[in-house]
């Protein structure tokens, strides 16, 4: 059951948090996978420099 909305604030924080937990998984992922690629091209960049 969907909570209960008086206004449009609260309606559009509703529809903000749904959102987010839609979003999570998928972008948490790819600010992993993000973040491993920038250590690999910085490790590779580093070899590269010697």
């Amino acid at each position: 059951m969907s909570p209960v909305v008086h206004d449009t604030g609260e309606k559009q924080l509703a529809v903000t948090q749904a959102a987010h937990e839609l979003f999570k998984e998928p972008h948490d992922e790819a600010v992993h996978e993000n973040s491993y690629k920038s250590k690999l091209y910085e490790l590779i960049s580093a070899s590269l420099a010697h």
